[in-house]
């Protein structure tokens, strides 16, 4: 494992379920601290108050927050950034079917009435977790982070080379595991093929992710250049590490 603290952004709609059970399975449930809005979790307020030897306990934090989560931290560890990015488009449409089928079961809501409930989910949101809340530019600034503070960016179309880069910068060990909370499986009528069907909703949700899409294009490119620079024998190895996980299933 890795000196640092890692601190995970789990950015909705990424397959960070998944990442999130992978996670305990890398390291002991007394290391690792959960924050979510959520009565199962700790939240952000909560775990502010904690004093710095709680604090300093964990070896990696993962939830729904934002670049900026180091301020919380008491200064005594040093600490690096991870996360997953997806494809913006994708991201959105499984956002949507989450929304459809859990916060507005039964509604006839429309996708330009959902925005404005909840359009600040679909607006450029990946970039705005990595930049932090607020950031004006923020296809530089989530540039600049991830060079700066990222140790791992993993993205979630190329799900198991990312497992296989994490096993090289976060250390982790290549280990079966089972998708979780994949929305266009878990209810009857998948709302995403509807929308995909829609051109004028496609083109709207297209100009709300023009900077995720520059941010999500530099990290793939990024991304398949460790992937050759770390792992010369790439292809050997995710073959073996997918033999496993057919095996394991």
């Amino acid at each position: 494992m890795t000196k640092e603290q890692i601190i995970f952004l789990h950015i909705p709609k990424t397959a960070g379920t998944t990442l999130r059970e992978i996670v305990y399975a890398q390291y002991a449930v007394d290391r690792i601290t959960p924050i979510y809005r959520d009565e199962r979790f700790m939240d952000m307020e909560t775990f502010s108050q904690l004093p710095p030897e709680k604090k300093d306990a964990a070896d990696i934090f993962i939830g729904h927050f934002a670049y900026g989560f180091h301020q919380h931290l008491s200064g005594n560890r040093p600490y690096k950034y991870a996360t997953m990015l997806r494809h913006p488009i994708a991201r959105g449409l499984s956002l949507y079917n989450h929304l459809k089928n859990l916060q507005f079961a039964g509604s006839e809501i429309s996708f330009s009435e959902l925005l404005k409930n909840k359009g600040s989910q679909f607006r450029n949101n990946q970039s705005r977790y990595i930049a932090g809340w607020g950031t004006q530019k923020m296809l530089e600034t989530a540039i600049q982070n991830i060079e700066k503070d990222f140790l791992f960016v993993g993205i979630t179309e190329r799900f198991n080379e990312s497992l296989l880069l994490a096993s090289h910068d976060l250390g982790w060990q290549l280990k079966p595991y089972k998708r979780r909370n994949v929305t266009s499986t878990m209810w009857a009528t998948n709302y995403a093929d509807q929308l995909r069907n829609d051109k004028e909703s496609m083109q709207e949700l297209q100009k709300l992710n023009t900077i995720d899409m520059q941010l999500y294009e530099y990290a793939n490119k990024r991304f398949s250049q460790q992937i050759a620079s770390h792992f010369p024998n790439a292809v050997e190895k995710l073959l073996h590490f997918e033999n496993r996980l057919h095996q394991a299933a």
